[in-house]
């Protein structure tokens, strides 16, 4: 009866040894700051998937797989808690059957550091550069405000390669759309993104934006301005005649907003000549008040409508003026109209 118990033990242990977690590499110790830590060890064989994403129109995924290095969870708050993937790490491209068409090393780009990932993630890809080829961000944290983030391409021959940006080796990008450690650029128009990145000295979020030129990114100054012809100095009718010039960066139209410090009175697109002019007439709804204000935006998203929220933040210039007496109404008025 003994030799039969302890012949049972001895298949459930073998049955236990021929079954490994998957991950990274073998008789991994837990970290000492877990409560599991005191006797346990997984033992790990393969790569551990951390992020896998279908490649747009194709029949290929793509994912980041942890090659060696450690897994742990950490439970106090922060950037880190949560799984912990940290070590090295390839690209891999597969088809549908799961077969491998081409890897690439990943902490080759980052100088040979040790990178470090918090739960699985999916990356966000679109064709940033205008080559007809995907792209994605790819980012290591770097503080509460924002992360780190290089741009990567998916080649014909199935390799991953860096996208350059000229004068820096990484985006401070703060928040935007996408998973944890990729997120998406706003395409402003033919190779041309932007994103968001907090100023520390300034402590505001601005805006930057990037241009694909010579086979890299540089940033894009922003030098544009509308050079408006002199307004009246009393506006007498419901109608503004706007004129003028275009400084900087060629746009083929701009947007105007005109308030009067309570509502607004109109809002628009301004076609612009090939020469850089314009000129338009703006009919405009009755002021409550006897200033108003035109100020003039850049399509920052390039979709050809006036989106106030993202719209705004590329400011063109503007102008003051004041309303003939006659022309104002008063603020409670303004319903019955």
């Amino acid at each position: 009866m003994k030799k039969l118990m302890l012949s049972m033990a001895m298949l459930v242990l073998a049955a236990a040894c021929s079954n490994p977690v998957q991950g990274a590499r073998s008789d991994m110790p837990v970290p000492a700051n877990t409560p599991e830590a005191d006797n346990n060890k997984i033992t790990v064989d393969t790569p551990m998937t951390v992020s896998e994403t279908p490649i747009p129109e194709s029949r290929k995924i793509l994912k980041i797989k942890l090659v060696d290095g450690k897994y742990y969870e950490d439970r106090n708050p922060g950037p880190y808690q949560g799984a912990n993937y940290e070590g090295d790490f390839v690209f891999e491209i597969s088809d549908e059957a799961g077969e491998v068409l081409g890897t690439t090393g990943i902490n080759d780009f980052y100088n040979g550091q040790t990178l470090t990932f918090v739960d699985p993630f999916e990356l966000v890809m679109e064709d940033y550069n205008g080559d007809g080829l995907p792209d994605f961000t790819l980012g290591q944290n770097m503080n509460s405000n924002g992360k780190l983030y290089k741009l990567f391409s998916v080649g014909d021959d199935d390799r991953i390669r860096e996208l350059p940006v000229e004068g820096q080796s990484e985006l401070y990008i703060s928040g935007g759309e996408g998973s944890r450690y990729s997120v998406r650029l706003e395409r402003t128009g033919p190779g041309e993104v932007s994103y968001q990145a907090y100023d520390q000295l300034m402590g505001e979020t601005a805006s930057k934006t990037l241009k694909w030129e010579n086979g890299a990114f540089a940033e894009v100054t922003r030098e544009t301005e509308v050079i408006l012809d002199p307004l009246p100095e009393t506006v007498s009718e419901l109608a503004l005649q706007l004129s003028g010039k275009i400084k900087g960066v060629s746009l083929p139209y701009f947007f105007y907003q005109v308030e009067d410090g309570h509502h607004f009175l109109a809002e628009g697109k301004i076609e612009v000549r090939d020469n850089g002019e314009f000129s338009a007439a703006i009919p405009l709804k009755r002021p409550t008040n006897g200033f108003g204000s035109v100020v003039f935006y850049a399509d920052l998203n390039a979709n050809g409508r006036y989106d106030l929220e993202e719209d705004t933040e590329w400011k063109l210039g503007s102008a003051f003026f004041a309303f003939e007496e006659s022309l104002v109404v008063p603020l409670s008025d303004l319903g019955t109209e």
